[in-house]
């Protein structure tokens, strides 16, 4: 009875969770739709992260999705931007460099490079 009770509780929480997201107009992605996202898809959830100021989820978006395609620019800049979000700036530095690198006439890699 106990076990239910907790199981019971357990998912009330999670949806009411859900609910105050939606309703604050957080659209987040589920756990498992992240691990299963299409590549192209992962910038544009990841952007949704980084805007609703969640930029650990951002980062596993852009990460899952650099996998994939280690030199694409934007992607470099967009993981940049949650790397600095996260108080971490010698990598963000170093992911404006790799972006730069990958594609020099990118702006608004090197403007952001300069706020580091």
């Amino acid at each position: 009875m106990e076990s239910s009770t907790s199981q019971l509780l357990n998912v009330v929480g999670r949806l009411e969770q859900r609910i105050h997201e939606l309703e604050s107009g957080q659209k987040m992605l589920p756990e498992i739709a992240i691990a299963n996202a299409k590549p192209s898809d992962l910038l544009t959830e990841g952007q949704k992260y980084l805007d609703a100021n969640s930029p650990l989820k951002a980062l596993e978006c852009f990460d899952k999705f650099l996998s994939a395609h280690p030199e694409r620019a934007e992607a470099l800049v967009k993981r940049a931007a949650a790397l600095e979000k996260l108080g971490r700036e010698d990598e963000a530095l170093a992911c404006y460099n790799r972006a730069i690198a990958a594609d020099s006439s990118l702006v608004i890699a090197h403007l952001h490079k300069g706020d580091c």
